[in-house]
């Protein structure tokens, strides 16, 4: 029997797979774990321009948020993002606009 995954994994997984990027700007990046206590998900650095991002399912509903900045805005240990950025720099989508989610992040990180 297959262990099962949280659902919010699920989803920021489901958001991961429709990013495309360039590969000069894939390289670039990293993905790692993040949690957020009942939001589980991924965080995706890119350290030559600065920037990193969080994507999870809403805790507080089925929306897909990604939470964004640059990388000093996170905790080195574990992705968190800091209050500030929290509260400023979060994207919902509703939870069948995975590609949308996908198109942000890839001109986030394109820019």
């Amino acid at each position: 029997m297959k262990i099962p995954v949280h659902q919010s994994l699920k989803v920021a997984r489901n958001v991961v797979r429709k990013i495309d990027l360039p590969k000069e700007i894939a390289k670039a990046c990293c993905l790692c774990s993040w949690s957020n206590g009942r939001e589980q998900g991924y965080s995706i650095s890119q350290y030559v321009k600065n920037k990193q991002l969080v994507i999870a399912e809403c805790r507080n509903s089925d929306s897909i948020i990604v939470v964004y900045g640059n990388i000093d805005q996170f905790d080195m240990q574990t992705n968190q993002p800091n209050e500030s950025i929290w509260q400023t720099n979060r994207k919902s989508f509703r939870y069948d606009k995975v590609e949308d989610a996908a198109k942000f992040i890839m001109k986030y990180f394109s820019e």
